[in-house]
């Protein structure tokens, strides 16, 4: 099974415009991103999922520059961009990641990656509430996202990858898996959305040196630490009936 990364991203953001582009030790934030996804086993291809903006053409360069792929689509329609992504590259599946999750763990996802493989499901995803943000991402066969554009309707459906198959439960095999102990931390936030949270990175990364922490020393650095996120973190619960827990 051909699996490739695709990471979605866009430099006119409204709340951080060009927020891939800011550096911490010299690198741009989404080669953090890139160098922790190229550390994946189970990935044949990274790509950046971009859109057909001349802005964004920066991002092609730099896709360019770190010997990756790259797809321009459409700005509004994600799940489009992603899926198309998806099938230029020939893929079974993707793992797909935001360009606002830096510090993705790449351990986890060769894990998460062997979950999906082994159980043969449409998405393996985290369960809802467990994990920092920002640390996860979802697994999803090609074929489910064929499925969600040729039936989606909303507008939430099109800007969000994962909308339709977890508004729509019972047409897809899904799978969850919940977080152990030492990874529970629902209240931190890896994510990059405001000018806020670049300082925040920062400060991970004055300890992080070499781009390696994993979700335990990320949390275990905030609290040894005393580094917080300053933003409130309100998120609702998803209707969840299956899950996994990643201990066993």
């Amino acid at each position: 099974m051909k699996i490739v990364a695709t990471i979605e991203a866009r430099l006119n953001s409204s709340r951080l415009p060009k927020k891939h582009l800011l550096k911490i030790k010299n690198k741009y934030i989404i080669e953090l991103l890139i160098n922790r996804l190229k550390k994946i086993k189970n990935i044949s291809k990274i790509i950046i999922s971009t859109t057909n903006n001349s802005i964004d053409k920066k991002l092609v360069n730099i896709a360019k520059k770190n010997n990756i792929g790259f797809y321009q689509g459409s700005e509004n329609n994600v799940l489009e961009r992603v899926l198309h992504s998806a099938q230029k590259y020939s893929s079974d599946a993707i793992f797909q990641v935001s360009g606002d999750c830096p510090l993705i763990d790449y351990k986890l996802a060769d894990f998460q990656i062997s979950m999906f493989k082994k159980n043969k499901v449409d998405i393996a995803t985290e369960y809802w509430k467990n994990f920092p943000a920002g640390v996860c991402a979802p697994v999803i066969k090609t074929s489910a996202l064929k499925e969600s554009l040729k039936k989606a309707k909303s507008v939430e459906d099109f800007e969000h990858v994962t909308n339709y198959i977890f508004h729509n439960q019972k047409k897809f095999k899904i799978l969850y898996f919940l977080a152990p102990d030492e990874f529970f931390a629902p209240n931190l936030e890896f994510l990059l959305d405001e000018f806020e949270d670049f300082k925040f990175l920062q400060k991970i990364m004055e300890y992080d040196r070499k781009n390696m922490f994993q979700t335990r020393e990320l949390i275990n650095l905030c609290r040894e630490k005393k580094i917080k996120n300053k933003k409130n973190i309100i998120r609702k619960n998803k209707n969840i009936k299956k899950f996994i827990n990643l201990s066993k």
